[in-house]
């Protein structure tokens, strides 16, 4: 990667990162962390060089599995209803939370130790 390059966005220098790549695909979200990248110093714009959006295209594909344990990602739509967890709950008390589903809505749940 050319450390040299400026942002053509703008304008500003770019230097030589890692940066997490998260894309949603139909009902399945991929994340790829640790991309090599040019990001800006000011507006934070990434590109990637041929070869790095290469392999980002196999990963979100859909053909090929992480060998690493995979994560846990909660998916928020705009207008749907959300459970909060009070701020006073640490998160040592929470005992279990759960995606509960009813119906085609899927909603959050979770229960305080005693």
């Amino acid at each position: 990667m050319k450390k040299d390059e400026t942002c053509h966005y703008c304008g500003s220098a770019m230097e030589v990162a890692k940066t997490n790549f998260t894309v949603a695909k139909e009902e399945v979200v991929y994340v790829v962390r640790d991309v090599p990248c040019l990001q800006c110093t000011l507006c934070e714009e990434v590109i990637f060089e041929d070869k790095t959006a290469e392999q980002l295209s196999r990963y979100v594909s859909g053909r090929i599995l992480p060998t690493r344990r995979q994560l846990t990602a909660y998916v928020y739509h705009w207008d749907d209803p959300v459970t909060e967890i009070p701020v006073n709950a640490p998160p040592s008390e929470i005992k279990n939370i759960a995606s509960v589903r009813s119906g085609e809505t899927t909603a959050l749940a979770y229960t305080t130790a005693p």
